[in-house]
Formats: structure tokens, C-alpha cells, sequence
């Protein structure tokens, strides 16, 4: 029993240290665990918050789209009513309005119309350019917030048990 002694004696910081090492092995487990966890909402966060941007920027594209095209249709009527005015007061002053002067005047009202159709579309592609750009920028976001945590959380991990 004696010749036991010193070799149980040597044994038991071994064995400490291999407690010591499981102890430290499980929290890193659940260290990493917990970190999976946070990565994982963040990510059903951010998803959420696309889906709801996305859904946002659909409709403000629609919007957009029928308030053009609403635009567009008022101008149009506009210049129906302006050259249908402007050859009844060019008939009533004894001028033909397919004469030279009756029909650039009636060229101008049209080369305007087209002119303010033209600016507005450009508007329209901006304002929709401006919707794709915000959902680009959203998503950027994202991924920096994920890239965020993560370093943070490989910081985290290295500090405690490397």
C-alpha cells in the first residue's frame, strides 16, 4: 500500500488538470453555443427588418409608378385641351393653325409637354434608383453588424481561453 502512495500522489494533479481541462472545455462549449445563438437572432432580425424594407420599397415603387403614370395622363390631357384651345383662337384670328406660324405654336406646346415628360420620368428614376439604393445600403448594414459580431465574439473567445 505504501508503494501506492507516491504514484497516487503523482496521479492526482493530473487528473485535476484534466478536470480542470473538461470544466474549461464545456464552458467553452457553451460560450460558442451562446454566441451561435446571438449570430442567429441578429440574423432573423435583420431578415424581419429586409423583408419588411423590401416590402416597403415595393409599395413606395408602386406608388411611384401610378403617381408617373396619373403624371403623365394629366400632361397629355393638358396638351390635348391646350392645342384644341389654341386652334380654336388661331381659326378665330383667320390664321391656319397647319400654317407656319399656327403650327409652331401648336409644335412648341408639344416639344414642352415632351420636354416636362422627359424631366419627369428622369424624377421618377431617380426617386426609384434612390428606393434600390436604400434596400442596398439596409443589406451593407446587415452584414457589417454581422461582421461586427462576430470579431467580437472570436475577441470574446480568444480572451477567455487562449
Amino acid at each position: 500500500m505504501a508503494g501506492l502512495t507516491p504514484i497516487v500522489s503523482s496521479a492526482l494533479p493530473i487528473v485535476s488538470m484534466v478536470q480542470r481541462q473538461e470544466t474549461l472545455d464545456q464552458q467553452r462549449s457553451l460560450l460558442v453555443e451562446r454566441q451561435q445563438q446571438q449570430l442567429e437572432q441578429l440574423q432573423a432580425s435583420q431578415q424581419l427588418e429586409m423583408q419588411s424594407a423590401q416590402a416597403d420599397a415595393a409599395n413606395r415603387a408602386a406608388q411611384l409608378k401610378l403617381t408617373a403614370a396619373t403624371d403623365e395622363k394629366q400632361r397629355r390631357d393638358a396638351l390635348r385641351k391646350a392645342v384644341a384651345k389654341s386652334r380654336v383662337s388661331l381659326a378665330g384670328q383667320g390664321v391656319d393653325p397647319a400654317s407656319g406660324s399656327g403650327e409652331a405654336l401648336l409644335l412648341g406646346l408639344v416639344n414642352q409637354t415632351d420636354q416636362d415628360s422627359r424631366e419627369a420620368d428622369a424624377a421618377y428614376q431617380l426617386r426609384a434608383q434612390a428606393l434600390d439604393q436604400q434596400l442596398a445600403d439596409q443589406n451593407r448594414l446587415n452584414l457589417l453588424e454581422q461582421s461586427q459580431l462576430a470579431d467580437r465574439q472570436r475577441l470574446q473567445l480568444l480572451s477567455r481561453y487562449y
